[in-house]
């Protein structure tokens, strides 16, 4: 998932007391893990994102999505190359180099490589939508004066086991997290969600992440029924789905 390091005395001090601190708390009531959970996913208009079939985003400028919910299908784009395939099963996808279609080995290197762009850049998108997803574990965690959400993902992506301490303003609007996963070389780093927008579907998704103070970003981010609502003028799977 997130692909950020955190350095420095400060920050592994504050690591410890981290653990120390929530290890000694206890988990709150199912009761209010649900009532929090109900919270942000009013603030973020999950119900909208539900109905969100088609969506389309550039990941910091790098990595530019078309993902029809609909179907699960997904095209990227990067640098000169595009991938399209299906999510559930992304080996059957196809790779062009430069509108040339990419065949042998190197082929499926490259669509495991988009795969798992994807589950991460998806993530970033609008991960509060995902607090239900199979194998999520939810609890409450009482640490350093305040309370957290903890969301740990047992099962799914490419990084199960990545846990995340989230924090949310008085409406339930997430304001960022704590997060502690398998590709970071130290424990709970902060990232924020900020700088919200309203899609054309009507979700609400951030569209800023400060990590360590390095700006992540959430760009051109359409939403809708169909692909027209991603100003496409036809349908980018159409010739994939047949085959």
């Amino acid at each position: 998932m997130p692909k950020r390091l955190f350095t420095g005395v400060s920050s592994c001090i504050f690591s410890l007391l981290f653990l120390i601190t929530s290890c000694l708390k206890p988990e709150s009531s199912p009761s209010k893990v649900d009532q929090w959970v109900e919270k942000i996913e009013s603030s973020i208009n999950k119900d909208a994102w539900d109905q969100t079939n088609w969506v389309s985003w550039s990941f910091a400028g790098r990595r530019n999505y078309v993902w029809d919910r609909s179907t699960n299908w997904v095209e990227l784009k990067f640098e000169n190359y595009k991938i399209v395939f299906p999510v559930d099963s992304f080996e059957l996808g196809y790779v062009f180099l430069k509108d040339s279609l990419v065949e042998g080995e190197n082929r499926l290197e490259i669509l495991e490589g988009g795969y798992g762009a994807f589950c991460n850049d998806s993530f970033w998108l609008n991960a509060p939508s995902k607090l239900k997803d199979p194998g999520v574990e939810l609890g409450i965690k009482d640490t350093l004066n305040q309370e957290f959400l903890s969301v740990s993902y047992t099962s799914g992506g490419v990084t199960p086991g990545d846990t995340y301490f989230w924090e949310t303003s008085e409406n339930g609007l997430p304001s960022g997290f704590y997060m502690n996963t398998q590709i970071l070389t130290s424990p709970w780093v902060y990232a924020s969600w900020e700088n919200y927008d309203t899609i054309s579907s009507g979700a609400i998704i951030s569209t800023l992440h400060l990590i360590d103070n390095n700006p992540l970003t959430m760009e051109k981010v359409y939403g809708g029924d169909s692909f027209e609502s991603l100003l496409l003028k036809e349908d980018p799977f159409k010739p994939f789905r047949s085959r």
